[in-house]
C-alpha cells in the first residue's frame, strides 16, 4: 500500500537527480527533466544514440589518421 506522501509527489526519473516534485508538475524543478518516465526514456535513448554516433565518427577519424600514418611509413 502506498503512503499518502508517495501519492502526492512525483520522483524525478533522472537517476542523478531523484528530486521530489509536486504531482501537477511536468518537469523536475531541480534538473528540468520530464517527469513522465516514458518521455524521459525517449530523451535518454535519443541522447545515447547521438553519443554513440559521435564516438563512431571519432573512431573512424582516428582510424583514418592511423592508416595514413602507416601508409606514409611504408612509402619511406
Amino acid at each position: 500500500m502506498r503512503t499518502l506522501a508517495a501519492i502526492k509527489t512525483k520522483a524525478c526519473p533522472n537517476p542523478s537527480c531523484n528530486a521530489i516534485n509536486e504531482p501537477e508538475k511536468t518537469q523536475c524543478l531541480k534538473c528540468g527533466s520530464p517527469l513522465s518516465k516514458e518521455k524521459f526514456g525517449e530523451i535518454f535513448k535519443a541522447s545515447m544514440a547521438e553519443l554513440v554516433d559521435l564516438k563512431l565518427e571519432n573512431f573512424k577519424k582516428d582510424l583514418e589518421i592511423r592508416l595514413l600514418g602507416y601508409k606514409a611509413k611504408k612509402l619511406k
